[in-house]
């Protein structure tokens, strides 16, 4: 299984290794038990590296997202930040988003990550429950029903 994170512009690298470290966790444990690794977990993003915690830390990129065209699962991390500030930096992935789910992939977010799946208008017309997004719809309003 393919598992593509997503290293957004502005977001922290707490919130960023979680889903990537999970996998690969779960890959060593397979491997301790005798067994094949199951995902192969990769980072992609808008550049060869993205700058993470104001720029604190660098994340190298494994593959940039116009080179992705397969994917099975990708995760969305949380946002930092100014919310409309982190969407519009990371507006270039919202094509190659709607292209991947078209084409099968999962999307699937974390915590205020959910504000770019909105932006892409994949949960469009979908419930949604969100704490964050409930309170942050006060600021951005998007077409879901919460």
């Amino acid at each position: 299984m393919l598992i593509s994170v997503y290293v957004p512009h502005h977001a922290a690298i707490e919130v960023i290794t979680p889903a990537y470290r999970l996998f690969n966790t779960a890959n060593d444990i397979l491997i301790a038990s005798g067994k094949r690794p199951k995902f192969k977990v990769e980072y992609v993003g808008l550049q060869k590296s993205i700058k993470a915690n104001d720029g604190e830390y660098s994340i190298r990129i494994d593959r940039h997202i116009s080179n992705v065209n397969d994917s099975d699962l990708i995760i969305i991390p949380a946002l930092y930040g100014d919310v409309k500030h982190s969407l519009k930096k990371n507006s270039a992935a919202i094509p190659w988003l709607q292209k991947m789910h078209r084409q099968g992939s999962e999307v699937a977010s974390l915590c205020i990550g959910a504000f770019l799946l909105a932006a892409s208008g994949l949960v469009d017309g979908k419930k949604c429950q969100h704490i964050g997004l409930i309170l942050m719809s006060l600021m951005i309003y998007f077409q879901i029903q919460l």
